[in-house]
Parts: C-alpha cells; sequence; structure tokens
C-alpha cells in the first residue's frame, strides 16, 4: 500500500520498479518497530504481524484528521470539512456514498465487513490508487473494475466477485492483485499476462483450476500465492498451466504452488527451475489432501502414485536462500530426499519449517536436528508415524552413535506435534543434548504414554507446554523452567509433579488427576470438567492467588451457600479469589440463552465477599446439572502457526 501511494522513495524520487522499492518499504517498516511505534506480536514469525499502541494511534488520526477519515457503526458524514481526504477506512454497514461523491481526491479505501459497493463506485474515486476490501458484495460493479486507470492496489479477499474484467490487462499501474477466499472466482482474463508491473497474485481458495498460457511474461512478480499446477501435457485447452510457465519468474520471493499430485513426471517438475530461484525465501509445497477429518485415509493410494509423487517432490528442490518450507497434502512414504539431507548448503538458512497431512509417511526425516538455524517445526496429522526416535537429532550416520558431542536443534524456538495420532514411543534420553532453547512445546492427539527423560532434562528454557488428548499418558514431572502448562483431553493422567516455577495451570477433563505436588510457585489454576461433582483434593493443599472451575450445576449451587461446614469448602476457601461456573440447561437441553445466561458464583477471601446469581434451591428443579454436551469444552488449535494460543472455554469469560 505504501508503494502504491508512491511513499517509498529512493535518491528522492518514487520508486515504482524493481524489489528496490520493498526492500526499502521493508527498512521502513522495520525502522517503525525500532522506534516503538509498531508492536510485534510475539506469537508470529519475523515480526510479520504488529499492533499499534493506542496512544500512538489516537495521536497519527489526529495528525491525519484533514487527510484521513475513518467511519464506523453508526456515523454521519455528511458534514466533512475537509475536501481533501485522500485515505477512507469504512466498517459500517450503511454508509452514505452520495455525501462522499464531492471527495474525488480519494486514493485509498479500505473496505470491511458486509457492505454493497454502488454502480457509480468507480465514478466516484476516479483517482484510486489502493483498494482493499473484504467480504463485501462487488457484484453491481465487476465489470467497471478496470476504469480505475491509477490503481495500483486491488485487494478483494473473500467477496463474491466471479469475474475479473476481460480488459484488466489495460490496467497498467497495477502491482497487486489479492483474489484469496473468492470462491466463485471460476478463472483468469487472458489479458491479465500484460501487466508488466504486476508483483503481487494470490488465488489460493478460489475456484480457479488452470492458469492463461504466457504467464512467464510477469517477469516482475514476486509473490505469486496458491497457483494450481495443470498437467499441460494432458490439456489441449488455451487456458492451462504447468511448472514450466514459473521456471523464468526470477524475481519470486514467495511461492504456493498447489496440485502437485497432477504432475506427471520428474522432468515436469524440473521445469520449475525451483532450485535457480536467488531470492526464494518462502516455499509451499502442497497436494490435494487425502485425509478426513478423522486422520483416516480417503481412498486407496497405490505404490504407482506414490513413487510418482515422490519423484517429483525429489525434483522440486529449493535454493539455498530459503526461510519457510511447507510440505502439506503430501502421499508418498518418505518425504523428499533433499529434506533428509540437511548437511545440504540448500538447507542451512532454514528457519520454518511446516509439515502437513502426510497420510502414508512412515518416518520423519532423518537429522533435522542438525539444521543450524531452523526456530520452528510444526508437524501437522501424519496418523502413520508411531515412533520418534534419534534419527530426528542426527543424521543416519552419527544416530548410531549417540555419544556425539553434536548437539540437536540448537535454535528451536516451538515445537507443534499435532495428530501423530499412532505415535507410541519417543526415544531421548538425558545425556543426549537437544533444543536447549526450546520455549513452547505443543503435543496433540497421540498415544504416548510417558514424555522422554531427555525432554525435561535438556529443554530448560521451556516455558509453555500444553499436552491435549494423549491417550496413554500418565505423568508431567520434573519440568523446572515451565510456567504455564495446560492439560486437556488426557483420560489416563494422574500426577502432576515437580514443575517448581509453574505459576498457570489450566486442567480440563482430566478425570484421574488426583497428584498436584512440587508446584510452589503456582498461582492460578483453570479447572473444567462439566461432569465435575466434587472439586479435587489436592486443591487442599495448595494456595492461589485465583481459581477459576466449571463445573456441575449441582456443585456450583453448594457453592452458593458456602458455609462452613460444607465439605468443600475447605478445599477453596483459603484461596485469594474464586470463580465457579455452570452451564444453563433445561430438562437435559442446553439453553440458547445459556451464553449470557450461564450460572456464576464469585467469592473473594480478603475482604469477604460472595456473589452468585444462583437464588435458591428451586433452580436444581427446573434446570439440570448433566445436560451440557462435552463439545463445550472444545479447544482451538492455531491456524499458521500459532498452535499454542488455545483460548479458554466461554464459561470462563464474564
Amino acid at each position: 500500500m505504501w508503494i502504491a501511494e508512491g511513499f517509498i522513495r529512493k535518491n528522492g524520487y518514487s520508486s515504482q520498479e524493481g524489489t528496490d522499492s520493498t526492500k526499502l518499504a521493508m527498512d521502513y517498516y522495520n525502522e517503525l518497530i525500532m522506534r516503538n511505534l509498531l508492536e510485534p506480536q510475539d506469537e508470529y514469525h519475523n515480526q510479520e504481524h504488529c499492533i499499534m499502541h493506542d496512544v500512538v494511534r489516537s495521536f497519527a488520526q489526529y495528525v491525519a484528521r484533514d487527510e484521513a477519515l475513518v467511519v464506523a457503526g453508526v456515523q454521519n458524514i455528511s458534514n466533512l470539512n475537509s475536501s481533501k481526504i485522500y485515505r477512507l477506512s469504512i466498517t459500517a454497514n450503511e454508509v452514505g456514498w452520495s455525501d462522499l461523491q464531492k471527495h474525488h481526491s480519494i486514493r485509498t479505501v479500505l473496505l470491511f465487513g458486509n457492505i454493497k459497493l454502488p454502480r457509480d463506485f468507480v465514478r466516484t474515486f476516479p483517482c484510486l490508487r489502493t483498494m482493499h476490501v473484504r467480504n463485501a458484495d462487488l457484484s453491481a460493479m465487476k465489470h467497471s473494475l478496470y476504469h480505475l486507470k491509477h490503481l495500483r492496489y486491488l485487494e478483494l479477499m473473500n467477496t463474491n466477485i466471479s469475474s475479473l474484467p476481460s480488459y484488466i490487462g489495460k490496467m497498467k499501474f497495477l502491482q497487486h492483485i489479492g483474489l484469496h477466499g473468492c470462491h466463485l472466482l471460476g478463472k483468469l482474463p487472458g489479458s491479465i499476462v500484460q501487466l508488466n508491473n504486476l508483483r503481487y497474485i494470490s488465488i489460493d481458495e478460489t475456484g480457479i483450476e488452470s492458469i492463461p498460457s504466457g504467464f512467464s511474461r510477469l517477469k516482475n512478480l514476486e509473490v505469486l500465492w496458491g497457483f494450481p499446477v495443470h498437467n499441460s501435457m494432458e490439456d489441449t485447452e488455451k487456458h492451462s498451466f504447468s511448472l514450466e510457465e514459473i521456471g523464468s519468474l526470477s524475481q519470486l520471493r514467495i511461492l504456493k504452488l498447489k496440485g502437485l499430485q497432477n504432475v506427471a513426471s520428474r522432468y515436469m517438475a524440473t521445469l520449475a527451475k525451483l532450485g535457480s530461484k536467488s531470492k526464494l525465501t518462502l516455499l509451499e509445497l502442497w497436494c490435494t489432501c487425502r485425509l478426513e477429518t478423522n486422520d483416516e485415509v480417503k481412498d486407496a493410494i497405490t505404490t504407482v502414485q506414490q513413487e510418482q509423487i515422490k519423484d517429483v517432490f525429489d525434483e522440486l528442490c529449493p535454493p539455498s536462500c530459503l526461510d519457510g518450507l511447507t510440505i502439506g497434502g503430501y502421499f508418498g512414504d518418505m518425504l523428499p530426499r533433499w529434506l533428509k539431507m540437511p548437511g545440504a548448503s540448500f538447507l542451512q538458512n532454514l528457519r520454518r519449517l511446516y509439515l502437513k497431512k502426510l497420510a502414508c509417511c512412515v518416518q520423519l526425516p532423518d537429522g533435522l536436528g542438525q539444521l543450524p538455524n531452523l526456530d520452528r517445526l510444526v508437524i501437522h496429522d501424519a496418523p502413520c508415524i508411531e515412533r520418534i526416535g534419534y534419527d530426528l537429532f542426527f543424521e543416519e550416520r552419527e544416530s548410531v552413535n549417540i555419544a556425539s558431542d553434536r548437539a540437536a536443534f540448537t535454535k528451536l524456538h516451538h515445537l507443534y506435534i499435532q495428530g501423530m495420532i499412532e505415535w507410541k514411543e519417543w526415544t531421548w534420553e538425558e545425556h543426549v543434548e537437544a533444543m536447549p532453547i526450546l520455549n513452547v512445546l505443543s503435543i496433540e492427539n497421540c498415544k504416548l504414554s510417558h514424555l522422554p527423560p531427555g525432554l525435561p532434562y535438556q529443554a530448560r528454557s521451556l516455558e509453555r507446554l500444553s499436552l491435549v488428548n494423549i491417550q496413554y499418558l500418565n505423568s508431567v514431572e520434573n519440568f523446572s523452567s515451565v510456567i504455564e502448562l495446560e492439560v486437556y483431553d488426557n483420560p489416563q493422567l494422574e500426577r502432576i509433579v515437580n514443575l517448581p516455577n509453574m505459576q498457570d495451570l489450566t486442567i480440563v477433563r482430566c478425570p484421574n488427576l488426583n497428584l498436584l505436588q512440587g508446584v510452589s510457585s503456582i498461582r492460578r489454576i483453570h479447572l473444567g470438567d462439566y461432569d465435575m461433582k466434587t472439586l479435587p483434593d489436592y486443591l487442599r493443599h495448595i494456595k492461589l492467588w485465583q481459581l477459576e472451575f466449571a463445573c456441575s450445576l449441582k456443585l456450583l449451587w453448594l457453592m452458593s451457600s458456602m458455609t462452613e461446614g460444607w465439605s468443600e469448602w475447605e478445599k477453596i476457601s483459603h484461596n485469594l479469589h474464586v470463580k465457579g461456573y455452570a452451564k444453563e440447561t433445561v430438562k437435559g437441553i442446553a439453553s440458547k440463552n445459556g451464553g449470557g445466561r450461564s450460572w456464576y458464583v464469585s467469592y473473594t477471601r480478603d475482604p469477604y465477599s460472595l456473589n452468585t446469581n444462583i437464588t435458591n434451591a428451586s433452580t436444581l428443579s427446573d434446570y439440570e446439572d448433566d445436560a451440557t454436551p462435552n463439545d463445550e469444552y472444545a479447544t482451538q488449535s492455531e491456524q499458521n502457526d500459532g498452535l499454542f494460543s488455545r483460548c479458554l472455554p466461554q464459561f470462563f469469560c464474564m
């Protein structure tokens, strides 16, 4: 957007060509961060998401008050004083477009929400350079877009647009086209290959299955996201796409290819020339997923299909500059051979690795632990992997001699393993050095019976640990550095012992947990189980600053009439703050109004107070305490990488 408006200048002149403007814009972005005007979000990689402090934002709005207008909710915009509004942001459903018609100088329009654009939108803003629209109705103006002669930036995310103007090639200044989530869009116009200044195009999650021939003419493309690979050798139609079309796109920095199962041969894969793209930093390689929602393979995958996809991926070797790599939907039994050779120079810069939906893979790549700069590893849905051994840490020749003095995963900060449903064994002894600076670990949906002894002994920087639906896990012990622990849906978990620095603990549906010991720093516990009829005994011996729990309505009613004679009183009375919740149910059915009328009890020890919306014992005659389905506790995993950012159920929020 900065580039589109001409803000990025080199040697005093607006920079509009080549990649210099992108680099310069990133330098500006990083300087704003360095000056604390933008604040990076820790859960995102490489400072790619930031927020702005309210004070800074208010000041920026004040400075730009005569040039920028934000319309939110119901707001009267008929009395605008300034006739030189350059930037307009609208989040209101109803907009008085007629009041904006006199503002022909507007260069940037940002539209969010269910907004219907009028037919004369294009005539209203003839000087538009940036148009960013999400979730709006574009049906009235989709064919007139090409009249925006000055447009540089066009983002139409999740809109109902079904086609682009056939004359889009005449929009010579266009640099950015974003069509992510436009499911009604079935094809791109052939004239799009005439946009010589185009740097960015995203067609991910659209209905587009083939690309106009001649796409290789877009020599300035830097971002190519969600492109469907089409086998041109089997397609005689005019609009087709093969990997050969991207072979000559040497400026690519970010590339996502999907539909790689359509590549018929190893030779066709070589035409992409991925290894020669010296500026490529982010690469995603996707096949159509073969897994159901329960991680079962949809259809039988033949040996021939597996060998073919392995041959294709073996030829898609990335360049040495690669920073992030995703392999998804891959159905070979072994991952590409170049991924199993971490000593090779082309993986030395790799920082992020995502392996997703591996339907048939039986083993993780050997020696991943020797990637020198890997700081985030995510494994999603690999149902055929049963064990992880030392071959993950070291290359094959080294894994035989575990006494090697080389450490593994020396820069790994985040490790997420989810959906390895047959994973039973993790070998890692205390003397094997690995993951010394690991900060976040999340494990979900597997059959481990215990965590390896090397994990708590070697991962001494681990602060956040999440363990979800680990069927046979019996105990969590000896994690001296962990500050925040989450355990969800672990039916056999009995012990949490020796976590001396743990301050926050979340326990949801772990019915057999009976021992909580060696947790001297604990301050907060969130406890959730609607089937819970009594509070766990381990609460007697722990003094908390805050205890929150969700339980049966009957237990909550007993708490609402707390007295020293109540059997549960001594489990909670010594805590400073206690809050309990129960979901409202009527005659065995969860109430539709339960989200806003949930029962609660709030207790404070000093000064003493007890508040509740449970009025009397007759409550129990109309409302049952065991009818709320368990999915009220459903946990949420992160999409793009924030797998640990699990939201507490709504009953913990008042």
